[in-house]
């Protein structure tokens, strides 16, 4: 895949010499007259880690393709993604040579200078909106419509014969053909079905697609299940895994020079209690599948243990958390090539853990159980990312969770299955299960406790929830869901962002 996307023949504004003025315009004249051959070719609404911008950025991007042999001059052309804004954005003179690509970023920045990277001043809803090519005397060269895409899926045209045809690329290539696997369309992910038998003690697992043709495979271990995986061949019984000696739990998550600050890692002290998750992935010849059916199930005797705290469960892929390459909650390779920064008491930046953006967050499902009852009350994809300054080093890390377009038809996150229905805001668009930052290994309460106290006078103060948090059924103790909330009963709709 080429990284930097080819933008030749830019002419700058006709203040320069009289040589480039001419280049200029020569080109210009070659590129409007004749049937345009500009076509918009491939774009991501979301993108989480295919390419970053000149800023570091994962923006949207929109890639054109020329289709003639003959350049094409676009300047005065514009592109849009509001019918009633049909020039929206305009270009500066940048020319598309023939059977070239020029990669145009959608993030808002609005950047026209024809020697830099090209920036439109609006990105793409993940959830869908049109796009819209036009020339310059405002007619459409070219236009898409609406289509949802989620996380670093791109929709694009096919190649040779299929040229005129729109797929979804689970590898976009920005500034190159699209040559890569073509889906017709997206599959939804199954449903995966959890009943209890009358004990308690077990459960009935069912998982079910409404489209024919579908082969179902699963997983229990909270990695991500794929054609080498168990293949679901009807209702099967699951049971309370007993507690394990190894595992997650035993992944060391902090460096050993973090023993010098007080927080070293310990190994858990005696075999760490689990619940069971399922997962079940869909596939079926020609379609992608983007999302995968996750789903807990907490037996009669776990929940009755903790009758008072609410319980969230955390499914993700452990690579996603714990390989040295990419997973965030490790110090990993960063920390095995850089060392630990001493002049720092966190060792910053030089971990994994310690790095952000939106190459570091990590698409996972959540689910959320309020005290004594059965039934989540939050269920569904979610980003992922570590939070915190300081507290990133320590053994236990607090977990920004993003509720996003990409990842779900509707908003799940509610502040009200945490804090009941007084909270507001209803809706949130982070959420943070916190360590308890200086409190961790100690009361897990002072920061709540603060709150509480002055929670009546008028000032910005956090609601306050603890839950038992379990992450791929390995239990990963006690941490805190906070949101903002003043004096008055209103709270800010980022969370403790």
């Amino acid at each position: 895949m080429k990284k930097h996307c080819l933008q030749l023949f830019r002419c700058p504004a006709l203040t320069g010499g009289c040589r480039l003025q001419l280049v200029c315009l020569l080109a210009y004249f070659l590129c409007v007259t004749g049937e345009s051959t500009v076509v918009i070719n491939e774009f991501v609404a979301s993108n989480g880690a295919t390419l970053a911008d000149e800023d570091g950025d994962y923006g949207d991007w929109i890639e054109l393709y020329n289709r003639g042999t003959d350049p094409v001059m676009l300047h005065g052309w514009s592109l849009s993604d509001d019918p009633e804004r049909p020039s929206r954005w305009r270009f500066p003179p940048v020319v598309v040579p023939g059977g070239e690509y020029l990669l145009v970023w959608a993030t808002g920045k609005d950047r026209d200078d024809p020697s830099a990277p090209l920036h439109t001043n609006f990105s793409i809803a993940a959830a869908g909106e049109p796009l819209r090519l036009s020339r310059i005397d405002g007619s459409t060269a070219d236009e898409v419509d609406p289509v949802e895409l989620p996380r670093d899926i791109s929709y694009g045209r096919g190649t040779g014969g299929d040229a005129d045809r729109w797929f979804y690329f689970e590898e976009p290539t920005p500034g190159a053909e699209n040559r890569t696997q073509a889906y017709e369309g997206l599959l939804e992910p199954p449903v995966v079905i959890i009943v209890a038998d009358a004990s308690g003690d077990g459960a009935t697992v069912t998982i079910d697609h409404p489209h024919k043709g579908v082969a179902l495979h699963y997983t229990l271990d909270g990695s991500r299940p794929d054609e080498t995986r168990e293949t679901y061949s009807g209702p099967f019984q699951i049971g309370q895994p007993p507690p394990t000696n190894d595992g997650l739990a035993w992944i060391q998550t902090s460096p050993p020079e973090m023993e010098d600050a007080g927080f070293p890692w310990l190994p858990p002290q005696g075999p760490v209690e689990r619940v069971q998750t399922v997962r079940a992935k869909a596939v079926k010849p020609g379609y992608l599948p983007p999302h995968i059916a996750s789903a807990t199930w907490i037996p009669n005797g776990m929940r009755d243990a903790k009758p008072k705290i609410g319980i969230a469960s955390i499914t993700i892929d452990p690579d996603d958390l714990f390989h040295p390459a990419m997973g965030i909650y490790v110090p990993g390779d960063i920390y095995e090539t850089l060392g630990f920064n001493h002049s720092d008491v966190a060792g910053r930046p030089n971990a994994n853990y310690h790095q952000r953006g939106s190459k570091w967050e990590r698409t996972a499902h959540i689910e959320y159980f309020s005290p004594n009852e059965n039934v989540s009350r939050i269920n569904g994809h979610v980003g992922l990312r570590i939070h915190g300054a300081t507290s990133r080093a320590l053994p236990q890390k607090s977990l920004r969770i993003y509720d996003r377009a990409a990842y779900n038809d509707e908003r799940i996150l509610k502040s009200t299955a945490f804090f009941g229905g007084n909270s507001a805001p209803s809706l949130l668009r982070t959420l943070i299960l916190r360590n308890s930052g200086n409190d961790l290994g100690m009361t897990h309460l002072r920061c709540g406790l603060a709150q509480e106290i002055v929670r009546h006078l008028r000032f910005h103060t956090q609601n306050y929830a603890p839950v038992s948090l379990f992450i791929n059924g390995n239990y990963w103790g006690i941490h805190n869901a906070p949101i903002v909330s003043d004096g008055l009963g209103q709270g800010s709709a980022d969370g403790f962002a």
